[in-house]
């Protein structure tokens, strides 16, 4: 994304256009503030091209969002929900201008333990989330259960399910879920989807396993953190109020755990291995050995808190199995990374848009699943790509066909095992889909080729790829109709670099944990000595 597409953005709202037009005077704040870290924006605080501009200009710019953080150590978003006075600004300007002169803490930490604004050391911190193992570890001694607690922002991000459902059959664990906001796509869609989220939960687990979460009339959120030993992380950005996002876990009492809701195979996932976020977990559990790598290489703790545990996520696809059919069936499932460059530029959606609503009418015999991603559509309704109408539009003329039939909601693992093939260019799908085994068609953008991590290159090198219409034709009639699949050998070799501890990696990343929090409980005979 441009400092252009930015800036048109914000000029659509009158006060924060005001703002953007106040950055290029308050540069000099920013410049000048030791909680703004230059090189560590312009290597990505969130993942943009700074389009050549100085960075301080560019944050002076863009920082009203707050999802724009100037350093490791300055939470925007945490800044502004203390103070709400600085809504819709700059919230480090606010700080350099106002809050230094009132005596504003930046963190909740620092409100909670008084003093002055400090930065935080990963490697104090990791020591403190050792002292809480023991105290964890002495509460089990004394026949207490583990309580834990799965933030859950969307029931296709609940990677963690295979985890949840371990800890509840175990006597050992009191297991949580808490249904939180993702305040990505605005305050009014992330409410919706958390209560879509509930009820689509609901239909599985009993309501004695949820908490209650609901903001109160001055718009605060409950800290369902405060009473738990393990709190369960399915990302480690900053998506939510601060009371669930990774760094709310610096100077707590429970220990902080992340299994990421995809698989990581994007040369972007080297970039969030780097940032401070990944330190404040206790363990990362990381879905293979190739990654685990890549975080020791990248980590500012040299990988010291990753684990391999392998793809819980996929846990459940070995109880599945595939009713008896005829008809060839084919899942088409686009990404919503429709950027036309940049670090997410991946989806070729807009390119084989028309080509997808062709398929039915074409191949008359095969039945198609049209599975995209829960953002593509939202993103698809922007006025600046389709707009509402054209999308709608879009939708119907794929549901004409009788031979497609839609697909969304949070398990799609089912559709995995009832598929023959895939067509598609969601990251994660590009190592989930060789669990089941079948020929996968990637859709790659000649831009996008460099936008793999060296092991999603590997997992690209055994799909077949489409750049054009001509190459998708070929997969469908020769590997999915004709069943001629030459890549099967080497794909089924393949598959045991990515399936670790299948289907058992819940069951093996608990036994790791418990472990953990066990040997570190003093025995008698070592109180003694």
């Amino acid at each position: 994304m441009s400092i252009k597409n930015d800036i048109l953005r914000v000029l659509r709202n009158p006060s924060l256009a005001i703002c953007v037009l106040k950055g290029f005077r308050d540069r000099k704040y920013v410049e000048r503030s030791e909680w703004f870290d230059p090189v560590w924006y312009r290597e990505g605080s969130y993942g943009e091209d700074l389009s050549g501009l100085d960075p301080a200009l560019h944050y002076s710019i863009t920082g009203f969002n707050p999802v724009a953080e100037p350093s490791p150590d300055f939470i925007p978003a945490e800044y502004v929900s203390l103070h709400p006075d600085a809504k819709g600004c700059n919230p480090l300007v606010h700080f350099e201008k106002i809050g230094k002169r009132k005596g504003y803490p930046i963190s909740y930490l620092q409100r909670e333990t008084g003093g002055e604004p400090r930065r935080v050391s990963l490697e104090e911190h990791q020591r403190a989330l050792k002292a809480n193992v023991r105290k964890i570890g002495e509460r089990v001694k004394s026949g207490q259960r583990i309580r834990a607690v799965f933030l859950v922002y969307s029931s296709s991000m609940f990677s963690t399910r295979a985890l949840f459902e371990e800890m509840a059959r175990d006597a050992r664990f009191d297991p949580k879920i808490a249904v939180v906001p993702d305040f990505r796509w605005g305050k009014d869609t992330a409410e919706k989807e958390r209560v879509r989220c509930k009820e689509e939960l609901s239909k599985t687990y009993s309501s004695r396993y949820f908490l209650p979460v609901e903001p109160t009339a001055d718009g605060n959120w409950p800290d369902v953190l405060s009473e738990t030993d393990l709190a369960i992380f399915a990302t480690p950005y900053s998506l939510s109020d601060f009371r669930y996002n990774p760094h709310w876990s610096v100077g707590r009492s429970f220990l902080p755990v992340l299994v990421n809701y995809s698989y990581p195979l994007g040369k972007f996932t080297d970039w969030v291995m780097k940032r401070q976020n990944m330190g404040y977990f206790w363990k990362i559990l990381w879905e293979n050995e190739d990654i685990l790598e890549e975080y020791r290489q990248n980590s500012l703790l040299h990988g010291a808190n990753g684990v391999c545990a392998g793809c819980m996520k996929l846990d459940s696809l070995a109880s599945l199995s595939s009713s008896p059919r005829t008809r060839k069936r084919v899942l088409i499932c686009p990404h919503h990374a429709i950027y036309k460059s940049g670090p997410f530029a991946a989806s070729n959606f807009l390119r084989f848009s028309d080509f997808f609503a062709l398929l039915p009418t074409r191949y008359p015999d095969v039945d198609f699943v049209f599975r995209p991603h829960p953002h593509l559509f939202r993103r698809l309704s922007d006025p600046s790509v389709w707009g509402k109408r054209k999308t709608r539009e879009y939708r119907e003329r794929l549901l004409s066909h009788p031979n497609l039939a839609w697909s969304e909601g949070g398990n799609y693992l089912s559709e995995f095992v009832e598929s023959d093939a895939i067509v598609q260019d969601c990251g994660s799908f590009l190592a989930e889909y060789f669990f089941v085994g079948k020929p996968c068609c990637y859709m790659i953008r000649e831009d996008s080729a460099d936008l793999f991590s060296l092991f999603g290159k590997e997992c690209l090198s055994h799909c077949y790829q489409a750049r054009e219409e001509k190459d998708i034709v070929d997969f469908l009639e020769k590997v999915v109709i004709g069943g001629e699949d030459p890549m099967r050998a080497d794909r089924e070799a393949f598959r045991n670099r990515v399936m670790v501890n299948y289907p058992h990696a819940a069951r093996s990343a608990l036994d790791g944990i418990l472990d953990e929090i066990g040997s570190s409980v003093s025995h008698p005979e070592e109180k003694r000595t």
